[in-house]
């Protein structure tokens, strides 16, 4: 196999950045395997949690993110579930490509890839924010390994950005310093990240650190949302700070009329971590009914 690319700007960097992801997962609230999937695109990482013999679910992070992500939701959903939260390939986290992955039907290969590698012949399929956009791709592509599809803080994009999040996302995206990339995610949370958070520290390095990441963004056309046929479930939070969230689920309620919608209360971009019960419950209800 190839050579693997590192999104970082150095080796240090790369080193400062495992040692934080590290000490979340010391944190992580249950038992766990580190999985080492390897694909046409690199190997891909993956924290496997719950029950071997319970049915699957996939966990899709958000952009510039990594599985570390799903700390507090991980011992909820691995209770009737063996879940598996990707770092997705190309990005952060400790996947690592050899080729990224450049169009959706390259994104939808690679999560092939991974499913045929554990072993999944279907899945329930969760992602938040650029994870959702993967998620809904791959059901798309595969419906027939998608059992269940869920999507938080989706962007497909369905509503005009925000002034907020534009303002603060720009300002992280061409800046991209400690004050800058801090700023922009306690804006992403009602809750808020304590400073001795791990997880902050964590994101701070990986995109302060990190080399000027291409990402796919989302595009699909009407007909494809039409002709979706997973079962799915979109939840935005009240407090969005990225586009309306009302706007949003109007608009997803026109394209998909069979779709499940909500929207969680006092909740942010990063609702998993803002009401992690709720959100957690919420899923399972959806995937168990």
């Amino acid at each position: 196999m190839a050579e693997a690319l590192s999104p970082f700007k150095s080796s240090d960097a790369e080193a400062q950045y495992l040692a934080a992801y590290d000490r979340v997962l010391s944190e992580w609230p249950i038992p766990f395997e580190a999985a080492a999937i390897s694909t046409p695109f690199g190997n891909t990482h993956a924290i496997v949690s719950g029950p071997p013999d319970a049915s699957p679910m996939v966990l899709l992070h958000g952009n510039f993110a990594s599985a570390t992500m799903w700390r507090s939701n991980i011992a909820d959903l691995s209770c009737s579930r063996r879940v598996y939260a990707l770092d997705i390939i190309g990005n952060l986290g400790k996947s690592r490509a050899v080729y990224r992955p450049r169009t959706r039907l390259d994104y939808a290969e690679w999560l092939e890839a991974v499913f045929s590698q554990l072993g999944l012949a279907q899945a329930a399929v969760v992602g938040l924010s650029y994870g959702a956009f993967l998620a809904l791709n791959l059901a798309i592509y595969a419906p027939g390994l998608v059992t269940h599809l869920v999507m938080l803080s989706p962007d497909l994009p369905l509503a005009p950005l925000a002034f907020t999040g534009l303002l603060f996302g720009t300002a992280m995206t061409l800046f991209p310093t400690r004050w800058t990339v801090s700023q922009f995610l306690q804006r992403t949370s009602v809750k808020g990240y304590q400073a001795n958070d791990p997880y902050l520290e964590q994101r701070i390095i990986g995109n302060t650190q990190a080399r000027s990441l291409w990402h796919l963004r989302p595009r699909f056309t009407k007909a494809e949302l039409r002709s979706l046929t997973t079962r799915t479930l979109a939840v935005w939070g009240e407090k969005e700070i990225l586009w309306n969230p009302k706007t949003a689920m109007e608009r997803a309620r026109r394209l998909w009329p069979h779709l499940e919608v909500d929207i969680m209360p006092n909740c942010g971009h990063a609702l998993n971590r803002d009401d992690p019960f709720q959100v957690d419950a919420r899923i399972l209800e959806f995937i168990e009914n």
